[in-house]
């Protein structure tokens, strides 16, 4: 065999293994139902697959205009109350850009700015140097960003980056289905209470018992602040109100 030959048949068992650690770490993560804990395990497995010191998982809240972490593995303490505008650093170029954003040393380029005093100060004395951030992308648009960190100079490999991107799809698919368990968890509630509010509405003939339990009913099924009831009277000449929940 020759050193290319054998050289060839190293990486292709290379290859062979990251795949294999790949589709095992997707099936642990598939079998999980709960989306906190699988975010926790992308994020654990974010460190042991690319062998970085820490990851982490940064979702944008809309009424904030600004990413914060939500679930991380060994970032540092410092770091997790830390609040990132779109475009800002690199997590907020990553968000912003729908496109993966990395660094090899931070502290030999230039500086990192943001526009919250304490992200900043945090930054300047405990940020890593390496760091690579790779979006989370849903169906109604960007959830947030994956971000892995060296705390020395790293240079990100083609296979690295692909790994941080198969995990953030994970990430992905995790968020889909757990608010997807959510709105169907809610769903079933929802109709638990419509079924009590037809029992309870059918325990009396009395109208006024029936009207009290339909307004109490819907209050509690819809949430709104005020019901009112209208029922047209005898002559059919007007409506009047016969029933109410709240005031005003």
């Amino acid at each position: 065999m020759t050193l290319e030959q054998a050289k060839s048949e190293a990486e292709v068992r290379a290859r062979e293994r990251e795949a294999t650690r790949l589709y095992e770490v997707t099936a642990e993560i598939a079998s999980s139902l709960d989306m906190d804990r699988t975010l926790d395990l992308i994020a654990a497995k974010a460190v042991e697959l690319i062998g970085c010191d820490a990851a982490g998982i940064l979702e944008y809240d809309p009424a904030r205009d600004a990413l914060t972490f939500v679930r991380d593995y060994n970032v540092d303490p410092d770091l997790r109350p830390i609040v990132v505008r779109p475009g800002e650093g690199i997590s907020g170029r990553a968000f912003q850009e729908g496109f993966p954003v990395w660094v090899r040393d931070i502290s030999a380029g230039p500086p990192l700015t943001y526009s919250d005093r304490a992200t900043q100060d945090v930054v300047n004395k405990v940020a890593p140097r390496a760091a690579l951030a790779m979006p989370i992308v849903i169906q109604d648009g960007t959830y947030g960003v994956l971000v892995v960190y060296f705390s020395f100079p790293h240079t990100f490999t083609p296979t690295e980056i692909q790994l941080v991107a198969a995990l953030a799809h994970q990430a992905s698919i995790a968020i889909e289905k757990g608010r997807s368990l959510a709105e169907i968890e809610e769903g079933r509630r929802v109709f638990e209470r419509l079924y009590r509010l037809a029992i309870a509405m059918q325990s009396s003939w009395d109208r006024d018992d029936r009207l009290r339990a339909f307004i109490d009913g819907a209050h509690e099924v819809v949430g709104f602040d005020r019901v009112y009831v209208l029922l047209m009277t005898d002559d059919g000449s007007a409506f009047e109100m016969v029933a109410s929940y709240g005031e005003g």
